[in-house]
């Protein structure tokens, strides 16, 4: 890297000189002015400016859907997520032996914090601490639930990636020949999954859909917070998941094995204090329209090796509505969507020349902006969001224009609605144009919002404008930047009660209705039989199931149906209570389409 700013800052003084530049603004043209040229230079070259919200380049960035189940493939690309998100990962093994079907499934690369959930296809799967599944939350049926003489029907081991790492013992028992303790997997957190086979009346009751598709919730790689002082940016082991985008930046911007690989106490340490008050703004609380609260900006995702990072950056940047770009030092610099009062102001007497119009041509006109996000409610895959509409213009147009933009490391419907909002604000400038300046304007390369004062056009006296563009002609010694008007005013209001909105349906073919949890359960005893009563949850699509014990042991259930008698709803569960027992009992509501409410809160019977 100090090869690499030393060549910039070369670069610079090569093309000030081959133009007989020698001061700028009536200063001498120094090391770090020629910096600035130079990186500006090799920017535009290489890797261009980094815009708010962008869309990603290269190989498109895997959607939250592509995480759904694991896949087969020879030669797979590396993975890598950040925050908290759902991966289905590759087959390392597939095999099958004496009536078992067991595989190991590399998850990604790198270390992972925490393993939260694990689906088999679509259903959340019931785990114990042991690996053993139990069954899919909220199910009725005996899916991936041991029938009475198996111990389990499917048993999960997890590895977290670790260097070195131990091979998972549940497969090496199995199949020693083909996979032994070396197959370690260094570095590479992983899965591994047995599934033994029930007889062949019950299979279809075990395995509904064959063999299950394994996919992984997790926080994934750790990321290190400088404002927490128990974190060591050398020690992994001292770091946790983050889900801020600009923690995740540096992360990515300084990281050898999954980013660009810059050197942290080049790029970074410099300037850590203007990343943490952006990283700060990101953590800033923002108020619901239901009264809760969220983090004005969160990012969670994942890539692989084949995305090209300026998709990764693009996807972070789409998720604080946030800019970046290198400074002639090399140090990073950050702006996400706050608004701060312009530290660069550009006057007429620096201008060479501008352009100005008004609004937008018909043609690239935006009344409707689209969106999508990846809802954890949606078993982390993409939602339709709210779209941010201008419902005067449609019309007035008499007919709708509509852009759609994917939010896909967003997984916040409010944060969506609020990065939508500033998105349509950008596509609909009051005013928008071009100015070309002298080489003053070098000093605006790394500005967000700057201001033109400028008395020969009456929209730019005195106006705050965003830069969307710098072109640099360095034969003619010019800057030119495109620029949209802002209003200071309003570019960070938000009124969450009117401006938030609702979220779309999911369309969702398997939908989960939140159905009644019964409450006010009282009970009697008498020849063997409880009555329970609870208060009518007037729904007569409602069917009961209620389940219990003694103590601490294992859990009966049973369906019993539904009956409604004086304003109450009273499920009599089945004879066989022995007196002299205590027995704990819970009431779930279940729907006509078999899904399954929560437990209600605990009775406590005496017999």
């Amino acid at each position: 890297m100090v090869e690499l700013y030393q060549a910039v800052e070369t670069i610079g003084f090569l093309l000030l000189s081959a133009v007989g530049v020698t001061t700028i603004g009536g200063f001498a043209v120094t090391a770090a002015t020629a910096s600035i040229v130079g990186t500006a230079a090799f920017l535009a070259i290489t890797v261009g400016l980094q815009f708010l919200l962008g869309q990603p380049s290269g190989a498109e960035l895997p959607k939250g859907q592509d995480g759904s189940q694991a896949l087969r493939q020879p030669i797979p690309p590396r993975l890598y997520a950040y925050g908290r998100c759902r991966i289905g990962g590759y087959y390392m093994l597939h095999e099958v032996r004496n009536g078992e079907f067991a595989g190991v499934i590399a998850l990604i690369t790198g270390r992972t914090c925490a393993y939260i959930q694990f689906y088999l296809h679509d259903d959340l799967a019931n785990v114990m601490s042991n690996g053993v599944v139990t069954g899919a939350v909220g199910a009725t049926d005996e899916r991936y639930a041991a029938p009475s003489y198996m111990s389990y029907a499917i048993v999960f081991r997890v590895r977290y990636g670790m260097v070195p790492e131990t091979a998972h013992e549940m497969i090496t028992a199995r199949m020693p020949d083909i996979w032994n303790s070396a197959h370690r997997g260094d570095g590479i957190s992983s899965i591994a999954m047995v599934c033994a086979v029930p007889k062949a009346e019950e299979f279809s009751k075990v395995y509904p859909q064959q063999l299950p598709n394994l996919s992984v919730v997790a926080d994934w790689l750790p990321v290190y917070d400088p404002r927490n002082p128990n974190q060591d940016r050398l020690n992994d082991n001292t770091l946790g998941p983050s889900y801020n985008p600009v923690l995740q930046l540096i992360d990515f911007v300084t990281s050898k094995s999954h980013g660009l690989g810059f050197d942290y106490d080049t790029c970074i340490a410099p300037v850590l204090a203007d990343l943490m008050n952006e990283a700060g703004l990101c953590d800033q609380m923002v108020e619901k329209a239901d009264g809760s609260f969220e983090r004005r900006y969160q990012s969670s995702g994942f890539w692989t090796s084949q995305n090209e990072p300026a998709s990764v950056t693009d996807a972070l940047m789409s998720s604080c509505d946030g800019w970046f770009g290198f400074n002639g030092d090399g140090t990073l610099t950050v702006f996400v969507g706050v608004y701060r009062p312009p530290q660069v102001t550009i006057t007429q007497d620096n201008i060479y020349s501008f352009e100005v119009s008004a609004g937008v041509e018909d043609e690239n006109a935006v009344n409707v902006l689209e969106w999508t996000f990846t809802d954890p409610d949606n078993k982390y895959r993409d939602a339709p969001g709210l779209a941010w509409r201008d419902d005067a213009d449609i019309l007035e147009r008499g007919t709708t224009r509509s852009q759609t933009i994917p939010l896909t490391w967003v997984q916040s419907h409010s944060q969506g609605r609020r990065l939508a909002k500033r998105k349509f604000a950008r596509l609909n400038p009051i005013y928008r144009g071009t100015i070309t300046t002298d080489l003053f304007g070098i000093a605006a390369l790394r500005e967000r919002w700057i201001r033109i004062q400028d008395d020969r056009h009456p929209w730019l006296s005195d106006t705050v404008v965003e830069i969307s563009k710098v072109t640099i002609d360095v034969e003619r010694h010019s800057l030119t930047f495109e620029w949209a008007s802002i209003n200071p005013n309003e570019i960070d209001a938000w009124d969450a009660s009117a401006e938030e909105g609702y979220q779309p349906s999911r369309g969702d073919d398997n939908p989960t209705d939140t159905l009644p949890v019964p409450a006010g359960l009282t009970g009697s005893y008498s020849g063997g039989t409880i009555t329970i009563v609870f208060a009518d949850l007037h729904r007569p699509d409602l069917s009961y199931v209620v389940r219990w014990r003694i103590g601490a042991g294992a859990w009966s259930e049973i369906d019993v149906g539904s009956g409604v008698s004086n304003g109450t709803t009273t499920t009599i569960a089945p004879g066989g209570f022995t007196s002299g027992n205590t027995y704990e009992l819970q009431v779930a509501s279940v729907g006509s389409q078999g899904t399954h409410g929560a437990w209600s809160a605990s009775l406590t019977q005496v017999t």
